[in-house]
């Protein structure tokens, strides 16, 4: 009896290491068609790919990217350090995450020393309110990175009232910190710029099936697009960059690589309009930024045309500005994405972020101060931006949390960590305000409000 039993007891291992050896290879398989077949299995390979994907999805939420994104690092570093005296009336918008108040902030200072003139701080609650009625913004509810968003790219009116975006969303505030609108039906991102008409310019995500080159890309393609909004809000028109370079006959520029490397081939970063004619450029023409493709675009929408495709010597780069009649700058991440097994593992910067001059009549690039920016270790991998005036270089580093403003020579005149209770986090996009009759009456609106508690 033992002997038998015994022996019936190994055909059941056996049986079992069968069974699970079958379902081994039939849910890799699954898993497999769902992301790189070309025959899907409808519920069945959709459903194996989201069991795959629990391990690295609970690693995601007790990790502390997720529990406290905006954070970087605990530090006794100081917040401000003035190391030299600047002389100017331009005011600067700095974007934040505040430790205090465990959520973005605005605050108005003065260049020259960082003293704080005024503070917008959002209703959370409120904003989230009113931005989960759209399904887009579904997951920010549950989100722990949507609770601690950071406010971006915020532009300020002559009265003090502020345009900025958040959790992909375009809104405006007053004084008081009151919403005047919020659009919840377009994702925006990144940067926010005035056109010559004064509309709002920002990239947009847009469906793939809004474009009318679809049959080339999927249901999982992510398209930007340049977004005008006017000064309520309400979305103008836009463009997809994807239609831009097809219509120009960049299609494999935009295409011609393995698309399994980027599901977001583009991600337009930086839209930066032109005011005035010259040799070489237009008014109304557009400098855009890609960063995935590390190229900028001078395009033209008055004749849908690519004035010229600029790659170089830069790499995942972000905000482009011009100069001058035929300068330009750039913020140069010099960010790569590591690769193993045909997967994105990783992000990092194989040098210090660099500012870039190229010069659109000669097409030569050229470097400012970069001594002064390996000296600091400058190295945002993402976001990054940069702003040029006759006296100062502004350089916001947004992932290490640090503000630099330098002179032409390289020699800093202040340093901002943004430090509160010994915790460094996340800085966003600001803004410099330069217009001497536009500060006086931001000033002016700033002394006079009454806001009702």
């Amino acid at each position: 009896m033992n002997f038998v039993f015994k022996k019936v007891e190994l055909w059941i291992v056996l049986l079992i290491i069968i069974l699970l050896l079958i379902f081994t290879i039939t849910f890799g398989f699954l898993v497999r068609q769902e992301l790189e077949g070309s025959t899907k299995f409808g519920i069945f390979s959709k459903s194996a790919l989201t069991i795959s994907r629990i391990p690295a999805t609970l690693k995601y939420i007790l990790s502390n990217d997720n529990l406290d994104p905006q954070f970087i690092e605990n530090t006794n570093e100081k917040n401000i350090n003035i190391i030299r005296k600047l002389e100017t009336e331009h005011l600067y918008l700095m974007s934040r995450f505040s430790q205090k108040y465990q959520q973005g902030i605005i605050e108005l200072r003065k260049l020259s020393n960082l003293e704080l003139i005024h503070e917008y701080v959002i209703n959370q609650d409120k904003f989230f309110k009113l931005i989960d009625s759209n399904e887009n913004f579904e997951n920010l509810k549950t989100n722990n990175y949507g609770k601690r968003f950071r406010v971006d790219a915020p532009i300020i009116n002559n009265d003090g009232k502020i345009i900025a975006k958040s959790a992909k969303t375009l809104f405006k505030i007053d004084l008081c910190n009151n919403f005047e609108w919020v659009n919840n039906k377009v994702s925006v991102h990144h940067s926010l710029n005035i056109n010559k008409n004064g509309n709002y310019l920002s990239p947009i995500n847009i469906n793939s099936k809004q474009n009318k080159y679809y049959e080339y890309f999927g249901n999982d393609y992510m398209d930007d697009a340049i977004g005008m909004f006017s000064n309520e809000g309400k979305l103008l028109s836009y463009k997809s960059i994807s239609e831009i370079l097809i219509e120009n006959n960049y299609i494999g520029f935009l295409l011609g690589i393995d698309r399994k490397l980027f599901e977001d081939p583009i991600h337009l970063n930086d839209i930066e309009p032109v005011f005035f004619d010259t040799k070489y450029l237009k008014r109304g023409d557009l400098f855009l930024s890609l960063r995935h493709r590390s190229a900028i675009i001078h395009y033209r929408p008055k004749d849908n045309k690519i004035i010229d495709l600029i790659i170089g010597p830069f790499s995942h780069q972000h905000d482009v500005d011009i100069l001058d009649e035929k300068t330009i700058s750039i913020f140069n991440n010099n960010n790569i994405t590591k690769l193993s097994n045909n997967n994105l593992t990783s992000e990092r910067n194989y040098t210090n972020n660099e500012i870039l001059i190229y010069d659109l009549e000669d097409k030569k690039f050229s470097k400012l101060i970069n001594n002064s920016l390996k000296k600091e270790n400058i190295s945002t991998p993402t976001a990054g931006l940069h702003e040029i005036d006759e006296k100062y270089l502004l350089i916001e580093e947004h992932d290490n949390g640090r503000i630099f403003l330098f002179n032409k020579n390289g020699e800093i005149y202040w340093k901002f960590n943004n430090i509160e209770n010994n915790k460094k986090s996340l800085v966003g996009w600001g803004t410099i305000i330069k217009n001497k009759n536009k500060i006086n009456d931001i000033i002016k609106n700033i002394n006079n409000k009454k806001c009702i508690k």
